[in-house]
């Protein structure tokens, strides 16, 4: 092991003389404490491991390698680990939070055979009959022998299933891996030869290719972090820019950065994001300038969704009337999927709302669009309330207390919890608007009810969905 240790020492010495290559700069880029943070915003906003993958990782971290355990594994190989990778495993862990299903510990890799794919579906008839149906891509030809990490890598470009090997080698020599995409796919890290530092990915068991996804580990890791946050950062912002009243997160304002690191200028969706994120910010110019460079780049007739964000941007610099005639003129399309029209009917309710016009009709017209959603039934009992209404709001606000079972955002709400929920809401809203009678009122009620164990329905039935 010390002759091993010797080696090492040397290969290190000689990149050191040679100069940096493009891959070594780009290793050199990786920042382990950054993607460290990334991680951390990624757990708190998904809790419950919704991201693809994140059940498994859940954005937690192995233990780290020490450096003599990384070198003592570059001895084996005679070959030195990428050094945004050697940052992963020895600042890290020795695998945890990363694409798919997330990343593996180090080890050599030893691949048999390429990997195939069966997948059997049974169905029943109407008469009772149970059909069986078997698709897949059969049996792959067969490898010369199992890979050796210690070989080198010896792809150049992208390889399928009957296209030549050189004889003798195997085409996953020289890799480690890196996390099992699903399905029989693979993804892995190129550690000796001259591909060394690169990604590829292996879809041949659904007759694919194995190709090249990334020319560094670094590049790879923090792309996959920047666009699973960047999801979440933006449907966050979006639902807060259409809360009344508007308060930012300081966990999405602490990630905003998220979007630059994606940011295309060609591409209309990262104008899109960048009216959104200056909007969620405060920055009027920077929005305004955004969200009218995306109505000159997209047919919001064709994608309607974009008239939603559009529509929240400018609620959120006091535009009422852009936002109304944004949505309105959307949901007047034919065809429109369920969620769209959910969301253009909620933007187009807070918007009348802020022009302090009466909103019932547009909140009934988002109840009618999202059924299930408590909250659209409190904006709707409030509007009447707002209104006088005062039979009508409450008439809407004990139907949707006595609902047998209600969906709110993640939760199932039933019996007092549900109760409890709609008339402490409805309180809440009536608080900034000062119909403080009416939120006193809605408030006794909620106190009222019983919260000890008294049958079927009460706080112990909420449950995470």
């Amino acid at each position: 092991m010390l002759a091993s240790l010797g080696f090492t020492a040397s290969v290190h010495a000689l990149a050191a003389s040679s100069g940096e290559t493009k891959r070594d700069s780009l290793a050199a880029m990786f920042d382990a404490e950054k993607y460290r943070a990334r991680i951390a915003a990624l757990a708190t906003l998904d809790p419950t491991h919704q991201i693809f993958g994140a059940m498994n990782h859940h954005w937690s971290f192995q233990p780290t390698l020490s450096e003599l355990e990384v070198q003592r594994f570059e001895g084996l190989i005679g070959a030195d680990l990428p050094a945004d990778y050697r940052a992963y495993l020895t600042q890290l862990g020795n695998g945890g939070a990363g694409p798919y299903y997330g990343i593996g510990p180090l080890a050599e890799w030893e691949v048999e055979g390429l990997a195939s794919v069966t997948v059997t579906a049974t169905m029943t008839t109407k008469d009772g009959e149970t059909k069986s149906f078997t698709s897949g891509t059969g049996a792959r030809p067969p490898l010369s022998r199992s890979s050796k990490t210690s070989e080198k890598f010896v792809l150049t470009s992208p390889w399928k299933v009957g296209d030549a090997i050189p004889e003798g080698a195997n085409p996953f020599d020289g890799c480690v891996h890196l996390a099992q995409i699903g399905c029989g796919y693979e993804a892995f890290l190129v550690v000796k030869g001259e591909a060394a530092g690169t990604v590829w990915e292996d879809y041949t068991a659904g007759d694919g290719a194995i190709a090249k996804v990334a020319d560094s580990f670094g590049a790879w890791l923090t792309k996959f972090a920047d666009i699973e946050l960047a999801k979440l950062v933006f449907q966050r912002m979006e639902s807060g820019l259409l809360e009344s009243p508007f308060q930012p997160d300081p966990a999405l304002v602490e990630h905003a950065d998220v979007f630059g690191a994606l940011f295309d200028e060609a591409d209309p969706i990262s104008l899109l994001e960048r009216a959104l994120c200056a909007a969620y910010l405060g920055e009027e110019s920077k929005a305004l300038e955004a969200a009218d460079a995306v109505e000159v780049a997209i047919d919001l007739a064709a994608k309607p969704f974009v008239a939603t964000t559009l529509g929240a941007v400018h609620l959120r610099l006091g535009n009422a009337a852009k936002a109304r005639a944004l949505t309105e003129a959307r949901l007047a399309a034919e065809g429109l999927a369920f969620q769209t029209r959910g969301g253009l009917t909620l933007a187009r309710a807070l918007a009348v709302m802020a022009m302090g016009e009466d909103a019932s009709e547009a909140w009934a017209a988002a109840r009618e669009a999202k059924p299930f959603e408590l909250s659209l039934r409190v904006w709707l009992a409030f509007s009447h309330l707002s209104a006088d209404r005062v039979e009508e709001g409450d008439l809407i606000a004990r139907e949707a207390a006595h609902e047998v079972r209600l969906f709110d955002r993640g939760q199932t709400l039933e019996g007092n919890a549900l109760k409890r929920a709609v008339y402490e809401r409805l309180a809440d809203r009536c608080d900034p608007a000062k119909l403080t009678d009416h939120a006193a009122r809605y408030r006794k009620m909620a106190a009222e009810l019983p919260t000890g164990p008294s049958g079927w329905g009460n706080p112990g039935n909420t449950k995470s969905w």
